[in-house]
């Protein structure tokens, strides 16, 4: 597959440029435009190219970037704040070590902080612990 298009539901409070473009090593991805999805929530849809990767990253190396990016580890593996955003799901399968030695965050789920993200993210993720 050449490009993916993925669908990420955002709070409609979230400036979803800003985030885009403050972080986008993490979410290396470009605004396509908005959608609304079968639960009526508004959607940022984004295309994000294929990645040419080695391997996926290990937990140790996403820990060091997202720290590098201004992010700290919370008490769930792969969820990581600045107190203005969360990421979840930031582990190994869902972050690849590109050819080019660089970090790439492929499915990570991101709110806006205090906005209930981390509930939401226990509710529905399976990786998440009950």
């Amino acid at each position: 597959m050449i490009s993916d298009i993925q669908m990420i539901t955002f709070p409609l409070s979230l400036n979803v440029f800003q985030f885009i473009t403050n972080y986008s090593q993490i979410v290396n991805t470009s605004l396509i435009g908005f959608a609304e999805n079968r639960d009526g929530k508004t959607c940022a849809v984004l295309r994000q190219p294929f990645i040419l990767s080695q391997r996926e990253a290990t937990q140790q190396e996403i820990n060091e970037e997202m720290e590098q990016l201004g992010f700290r580890k919370e008490q769930d593996e792969g969820y990581f704040t600045n107190s203005n955003y969360d990421i979840f799901d930031a582990v190994p399968n869902n972050v690849l070590k590109g050819e080019d030695g660089h970090l790439y965050f492929i499915d990570t789920i991101i709110f806006k902080s205090g906005t209930g993200g981390y509930d939401t993210y226990h509710s529905l993720s399976p990786r998440a612990s009950k």
